[in-house]
């Protein structure tokens, strides 16, 4: 409580709070109401139905897109500086913001969520108003169920603040890479924020199965278990645990990373937890469907490790200063300003050779040996050929124009080449389909197909040699350009 009641957040309140903005929300609520309201319908399912949408447009599209705007709108005043230079804790500072600025919101949503739960809770199947099976009136009366209702509410809440913390974490975060590619202050961009946080949102609502523009119902009840690694749980407390364990680490990495830009030191231990509980979370429900639970750990480890480590990978390619600050480290043998300075996809890289081993071990009695080999060797020469070369591109590139460099070759590498080889170079040769042969060889149907998109694409194939070889090839090539870019960008220097 105290960092959420912090001189920020107080601060917060008062740009945001009036009398006339206090009175407002009643007001229009029930003026909605009485607009809304046909003639001879229940009061409580109008109240409930009003309710549901005014949550969404308050917590919901309101909310998160304030949440996407709460720096833009700092930095944009000239204040952010100022705050960061101040005596505030990052803590503070980083919840104070991120509930000041969407107060005023829930404020409203607080007021429509506790008419929604009265509404809900009194709103009773009225059969002369509507025809109903006997299906769809079970089904009405287990959503006004108290628990249904009390559920149906927290999940709509957990949802509106998993979609705020989503959009304000990404604007944090866009604002700090940009400043360490940029060198200078940068204004984010609210419009990719808001979207993922809108995802965000979604994605929680699906997995609460909330549709908050059901009108009469908005629990639609699950049936029998939730499995994870063979364990089973009741679907709505593993919905409410999994809710709670995502916005405690996006909550996390707000505080993470308003530590950082206070220039607080830092070590990757919180990022490593984090994507080592995500990616068991990730790995039990993958391995839900299996017999063999446990076994398949070490490869959905290696999968979910070895992507964060390709996105972190790219998010920090900019930041030059920290490689040699890590590099001088390692030389001085000084541990902890070596795990200062220690890249995030190094922290967790470090891991895929043992999961890499674990796979192969435990795998083994379940999978094809030789085919789960050249998969997994695979990925990681490919994660490594894009590492290097957006390595390269920062290396003497005007840093206004990476993101239109890494675009264009992701789209060159993995859609433009792949479709001229296999339009135009296998068309010609097999006389098939132009698009058929596309899609067989870059998805790998067949044995020569497969093949062929080794070139393009990490496959799992029996012949381990067809499969790595390319993609080795192409790092040797990606490291002999990287060396160039640098000898080129010493020497401008």
């Amino acid at each position: 409580m105290k960092y959420i009641l912090s001189p920020e957040f107080h601060r917060q309140l008062w740009l945001r709070f009036n009398a006339v903005k206090i009175l407002a929300v009643p007001f229009l609520l029930l003026l909605i109401v009485e607009v809304l309201t046909p003639e001879g319908t229940p009061v409580f399912r109008v109240l409930r139905s009003a309710a549901e949408m005014g949550f969404c447009a308050t917590a919901l599209l309101g909310g998160i897109y304030q949440a996407s705007q709460a720096l833009q709108e700092e930095i944009k005043n000239r204040t952010w500086d100022g705050q960061k230079m101040s005596s505030i804790t990052p803590a503070r500072l980083a919840f104070g913001k991120f509930f000041g600025a969407t107060s005023y919101l829930w404020y409203g949503a607080l007021v429509v969520l506790c008419i929604f739960i009265y509404a809900a809770l009194n709103d009773t199947p009225d059969l002369p108003y509507r025809r109903v099976n006997a299906a769809t009136l079970s089904a009405m009366l287990a959503a006004s169920a108290p628990a249904a209702v009390l559920f149906s509410a927290f999940s709509m809440v957990m949802a509106a603040l998993i979609g705020q913390a989503v959009a304000f974490l990404s604007s944090l975060s866009d604002a700090t890479a940009a400043q360490n590619r940029l060198g200078r202050l940068y204004t984010p961009s609210s419009i990719a924020p808001f979207f993922a946080g809108i995802v965000a949102a979604y994605a929680a609502l699906s997995l609460s199965e909330i549709n908050v523009f059901s009108g009469r119902h908005a629990v639609v009840a699950k049936t029998g278990t939730t499995g994870w690694f063979g364990w089973d749980f009741d679907p709505k407390l593993f919905c409410i645990a999994t809710l709670l364990f995502f916005f405690g680490w996006l909550m996390t990495g707000i505080y993470r990373i308003t530590q950082k830009e206070l220039m607080y030191p830092q070590t990757p231990v919180c990022w490593v937890g984090a994507v080592w509980t995500i990616s068991i979370y990730v790995a039990g429900l993958a391995a839900a469907g299996h017999g063999y639970y446990f076994s398949n750990l070490p490869g959905f480890l290696f999968g979910c490790f070895l992507v964060i480590t390709y996105i972190s990978l790219f998010q920090e390619a900019a930041d030059i200063g920290l490689y040699e600050r890590f590099i001088a480290a390692w030389r001085q043998k000084k541990t902890l300003a070596l795990l200062r300075n220690t890249p995030r996809w190094v922290s967790t890289a470090v891991f895929l050779p043992l999961f890499y081993v674990m796979a192969l071990v435990f795998m083994a009695p379940h999978a094809p040996l030789l085919a789960t080999i050249s998969l997994m060797t695979s990925a990681l020469l490919f994660a490594a050929r894009d590492g290097i070369v957006v390595h390269g591109i920062h290396m003497g590139s005007a840093q206004r124009n990476v993101r239109f460099y890494f675009t264009l070759y992701f789209i060159v590498a993995y859609i433009l080449l792949p479709a001229f080889y296999f339009m135009v170079v296998k068309t010609g040769s097999s006389g098939g389909s132009a698009l058929s042969l596309f899609v067989g060889n870059a998805w790998g149907q067949g044995h020569e197909e497969t093949n062929n998109a080794a070139m393009f694409f990490p496959t799992a194939q029996d012949n381990v040699l067809i499969s790595v070889m390319p993609a080795a090839l192409e790092v040797v090539f990606a490291v002999g350009w990287l060396r160039m870019r640098r000898k080129r960008a010493l020497a401008a220097a």
